[in-house]
């Protein structure tokens, strides 16, 4: 039902949106008869190759977060404020991701399947390729850590770059900013360092 077909001029025309990735081809049979006695006809097999468009690439980013001095931030699925990357890449195509912070360390939730194209584990950004599903799964548990004694504003920056491998159209980026506030928290109690003398003027 995805074609029809002019009953007298034979133009094919395209009837519903076709996607390359569940359904690359397409074989039609088009049969071509005149109105004499006897009737003649002649048919023909045309082939359909879809070509797959690219799209954008999307990331979903939760919104401003908020973690102690010395703290540790989990963007999880089940702290429900992951990073989620949507595109149409398939199984195969691998993406790019990159996650930076200012005035602290990042740690992927798992790197099965990525590789690290720039930094690592526990350094201040990294970019890392894979495919959709890998990359989702090392960004599902990436834990921010401030830096030693650091309270203030910091900015987590997420670049999704889909390489075009989606199909045709060239490549797509993504930007998206998530704010971080690390709160000031007292480290301990006050210390005496030597002992007081108190003198009461009456006596």
């Amino acid at each position: 039902n995805a074609f029809s077909i002019h009953p007298t001029l034979g133009h094919v025309t395209v009837t519903s949106e076709l996607d390359a990735q569940t359904h690359p081809a397409y074989s039609l049979h088009v049969t071509a008869a005149d109105n004499g006695s006897p009737v003649r006809s002649r048919t023909a097999l045309l082939t359909v190759n879809v070509v797959n468009v690219n799209r954008p690439a999307i990331t979903t980013a939760p919104a401003d977060q908020a973690v102690n001095e010395d703290g540790t931030l989990i963007f999880s699925s089940a702290n429900n404020n992951r990073i989620l990357v949507a595109d149409d890449a398939g199984t195969t195509g691998e993406i790019e991701v990159t996650a930076s912070v200012e005035h602290g360390t990042l740690t992927l939730g798992g790197a099965v399947g990525i590789s690290f194209r720039i930094g690592a584990d526990g350094t201040a950004g990294v970019r890392i390729r894979g495919a959709l599903a890998a990359i989702n799964t090392a960004l599902d548990g990436l834990r921010y850590r401030p830096d030693l004694d650091f309270n203030g504003q910091d900015v987590l920056q997420v670049f999704t770059d889909d390489r075009g491998t989606g199909g045709v159209g060239g490549t797509f980026t993504d930007f998206d900013v998530v704010m971080l506030h690390i709160k000031p928290v007292i480290d301990g109690a006050p210390a005496v360092t030597q002992d007081l003398e108190i003198h009461d003027p009456e006596n």
